[in-house]
């Protein structure tokens, strides 16, 4: 039966997810995705229709880890030692290799991936040190989303890396601060509070006066008309 895939399928795409849409496969070795790679290499630097590019799927999705050494694969072709260790590498990092840039673009969500991948409690060999050598300036760039840093991001949740944690800090120590003092962020909207419930208060007060005036008004008709 012939399988038929829709316009915006992508095979780079696919595998850097770590499977096709509806699953369709269960392991993918780094090895596919460095064949895919090979054959279409502009896919790389392809978005697709939520702003993602491939290296924003591999930080979101299953690691393409090179599984060799845990599970052997028979190739019909003969594979060299070469391209073995040439696929050594995780999908993030292949993917970073070819195409750094994507590091510092944001997804539709507003998302980098490194974002994404301290969310999904990638290690730090495991993807996020490719992430952060290549774009530094991510470590400090909060989520939009949830407004965490990186480092807060790999520290939630059940998946959390404490490996990532500590070297996302080690990065930026000075982010421990936003633990202690109130952000940049934050005092503006605590000033933009204080000034809010000031210009109420000040409102209140001036229909409170109104509401006087108007009652001792009526009370002096009143006497007037008796």
């Amino acid at each position: 039966e012939e399988v038929t895939f829709p316009d915006t399928w992508k095979v780079v795409h696919c595998l850097a997810r770590g499977g096709a849409p509806k699953e369709c496969f269960t392991f993918c070795p780094s090895i596919l995705l460095w064949m895919a790679l090979k054959q279409v290499p502009e896919q790389v630097m392809w978005p697709d229709e939520m702003g993602c590019f491939p290296l924003h799927l591999a930080a979101k999705g299953r690691l393409l880890a090179d599984i060799f050494a845990a599970k052997p694969i028979s190739f019909s072709c003969e594979v060299t030692d070469s391209v073995l260790e040439e696929t050594r590498s995780t999908s993030i990092e292949m993917l970073v290799a070819m195409y750094p840039r994507a590091t510092r673009i944001l997804d539709h969500s507003g998302r980098l991936p490194l974002h994404w991948a301290a969310e999904t409690g990638k290690s730090w060999e495991g993807g996020v040190e490719p992430l952060v050598q290549a774009a530094p300036t991510a470590v400090e760039t909060r989520d939009v989303r949830t407004h965490l840093y990186p480092f807060m991001l790999a520290a939630e949740g059940g998946d959390s890396c404490l490996d990532s944690v500590y070297m996302l800090l080690r990065a930026s120590p000075s982010l421990v601060q936003t633990g202690i003092q109130a952000t940049a962020y934050e005092s503006y909207l605590e000033s933009k509070y204080s000034q809010e419930r000031q210009r109420f208060e000040k409102e209140l007060r001036r229909k409170e006066h109104l509401i006087h005036q108007l009652h001792t008004m009526l009370k002096k008709r009143k006497r007037i008309d008796d």
